[in-house]
C-alpha cells in the first residue's frame, strides 16, 4: 500500500456556515475549530476555502489556529460579465475581499472556480492580470478547477498552472 503525504492533503471547509456535501450538515465553527487542531497536530497544514463558501472565509479569518495553514481559496465566478474592465474589476474585488476576510496580506493558492472564462475572448488578459498578482506577491500559486477533459486540454496548451484541482469530468 501506498503511504499518504500528509503535507499534501488539504482541509476543506465547504461545509463551514453551508450544507454542503454527502451528508449536507453544516459544521458549526466549534467543531470546524476541533478538525483544524487535529489537522494541525498531525502536520496537515493545507486549507481549502471559496468566497462562494457563504461565510467561511471570513470565519477562518477569525480563528487564531487558522494563521497556522495555507490557504487555498477561489476566485467567484464571473463568466457571466462580458466587459472586459467589469471581469478584471470583479477579479481584483475578488481577490482583495477574501484577503480582508482571510486577514492576509497574501494567499498561497487561488483557483479559478470557473476557468472557462480562460477559453473565452481576452482569457489571456485575464490570466495576465493574476499574473500580475503572483509577480507582486499577493499570490503564491494559481490554478483552476477541472471539470471537462476538453477544457483542461485546452487551458493546459494555453496556460501555465501551478495547481489543477479536478473533479468528477465528463
Amino acid at each position: 500500500m501506498r503511504k499518504i503525504d500528509i503535507k499534501k492533503l488539504s482541509i476543506g471547509s465547504a461545509q463551514l456556515d453551508t450544507n454542503y456535501g454527502l451528508g449536507s450538515n453544516s459544521l458549526t465553527i466549534y467543531e470546524f475549530e476541533k478538525i483544524l487542531e487535529i489537522a494541525n497536530k498531525m502536520k496537515i497544514n493545507n486549507l481549502d476555502t471559496a468566497s462562494d463558501y457563504l461565510n467561511s472565509e471570513n470565519i477562518i479569518g477569525k480563528l487564531k489556529i487558522s494563521k497556522r495553514f495555507k490557504i487555498t481559496t477561489k476566485l467567484e465566478k464571473f463568466d457571466k460579465i462580458k466587459k472586459l474592465e467589469k471581469k478584471i474589476d470583479s477579479l481584483e474585488k475578488s481577490i482583495y475581499f477574501s484577503l480582508r476576510n482571510l486577514k492576509r496580506k497574501s494567499i498561497d493558492s487561488l483557483l479559478f472556480h470557473e476557468s472557462k472564462s480562460l477559453l473565452k475572448k481576452n482569457g489571456d488578459k485575464i490570466y495576465k492580470k493574476l499574473m500580475d498578482f503572483k509577480s507582486n506577491k499577493i499570490i503564491n500559486k494559481i490554478g483552476i478547477s477541472i471539470y471537462n477533459i476538453k477544457e483542461f486540454d485546452c487551458l493546459i496548451r494555453n496556460y501555465d498552472f501551478d495547481i489543477v484541482a479536478s473533479y468528477p469530468v465528463e
